[in-house]
């Protein structure tokens, strides 16, 4: 009976218990019910075989990841999210890690929307005919979140439709999180400033803050949304006017300004590291005021092809003795700034250790002679693409 009732169980044959022959009517009722008993014992011992066997095939079949705990499976999610955070950041590239988790099966699912670290950062490409059920979506993701701070990023695919756009709908799907701001980055069409100042006194947790005008869209107006922002140390605006708090700025990147502005900058903010400026504006300017700032260690100048104004009346007037990275995007006729650039590191007797020159070509004899000018200096790079200098980052 064995070797036959194994063989239908694994084949799914259905198996009656045993009854005895009516023959067999003499037996005692007690005798045969000690046999059914035993039959029924029997049936369990070979359906748990069986249950057994069934698990072994599936448990084969299946990938490992499957069969980790759940303190395990959550590192892992953990670990996908900041690998893609960690990533070079894109324009065109939209958070998806966290979505796609919980889209595999019902116990990632519970599991992902458990894990309220992997929905504090989101970068959303919105789309002019699809903003308002982006807008929901952004809403239902922050809300996952559960108060953790947030890493915030919205750009857009179609920019050039959105000139003219009144939607402000994604404002409003972030304005309630103000007080968890960490990290705001932001491409900013008008009808929005309304709806930002909403934050005035509520972004006591922002470190980082990154603004941009639409293309083609001058904003006359200076927003104070971010004047009380006490966290706040590294900030890139872009065609926009904002009334900022100078004292602890640290890390600075702008686009579009006059050049005269760079020293009333490197004025209020006394705290500076990095500075990068892009887009400088011509105008006609002569500083006969040295500026000395102690903690610039990171400076960048990037001036348009066009561009007529000589880099050393910004360079002669300063004074940066902690300067480690001098990055310089000129004209390709603008003369050899290597004199100018050997007079900065003598006058201000900093540890420069990089020298990057895009545009006029440095001679042998320049590049010597800066090698020579400081024993710290370890790299000197004549080929500079604007793109390298827009998305490099700092240490």
């Amino acid at each position: 009976m064995t070797e036959d009732h194994t063989e239908r169980l694994k084949y799914h044959v259905p198996l009656l218990f045993f009854e005895p022959a009516s023959d067999n009517a003499s037996i005692p009722i007690n005798i045969l019910t000690d046999i059914k008993n035993r039959s029924i014992d029997r049936m369990i011992y070979l359906l748990n075989q069986q249950k057994a066997y069934n698990s072994r095939v599936r448990n084969s079949s299946l990938p490992a990841i499957s069969c980790l705990p759940p303190e395990i499976l959550s590192q892992i999610f953990l670990d996908a999210v900041t690998e893609e955070a960690s990533l070079k950041p894109s324009f065109s590239v939209q958070t998806v890690v966290p979505l796609r988790l919980s889209h595999v099966c019902y116990t990632w699912r519970m599991l992902a929307l458990s894990l309220s670290e992997i929905w504090a950062s989101v970068h959303c490409r919105v789309r002019k005919g699809k903003v308002t059920a982006q807008a929901a979506f952004l809403e239902e993701w922050l809300s996952r979140s559960n108060g953790r701070l947030l890493s915030i990023r919205v750009s857009f695919e179609d920019e050039a439709l959105w000139k003219d756009s009144q939607s402000d709908v994604m404002a409003k799907a972030i304005i309630p999180h103000s007080r968890r701001w960490k990290h705001l980055d932001l491409v900013v069409p008008k009808p929005w400033f309304p709806i930002l100042k909403h934050a005035e006194g509520k972004v006591e947790n922002l470190e980082s803050l990154s603004l941009r005008a639409l293309p083609g869209i001058v904003y006359s107006s200076q927003p104070m949304v971010f004047c009380e922002a006490p966290r706040l140390r590294k900030i890139l605006v872009k065609s926009l006017g904002l009334i900022l708090p100078w004292t602890y700025i640290t890390s600075v990147s702008f686009y579009g300004l006059m050049t005269s502005q760079i020293f009333e900058f490197l004025k209020f903010w006394p705290h500076l590291i990095s500075a990068k400026f892009f887009d400088l504006r011509e105008e006609d300017f002569v500083s006969t005021e040295s500026i000395s700032h102690a903690t610039l260690e990171r400076f960048s100048l990037c001036f348009p092809g066009d561009f007529s104004f000589a880099v050393d009346e910004v360079l002669d007037n300063l004074i940066l003795p902690k300067l480690r990275y001098l990055t310089l995007m000129l004209p390709k006729h603008h003369p050899s700034p290597s004199d100018v650039i050997q007079n900065l590191i003598l006058r201000s007797a900093c540890p420069i250790k990089s020298i990057e020159v895009g545009g006029p070509v440095l001679s042998e004899e320049d590049t010597t002679d800066l090698l020579q000018l400081s024993k710290d200096l370890v790299h000197i790079n004549n080929h500079l693409h604007p793109f390298v200098l827009l998305n490099g980052e700092d240490d």
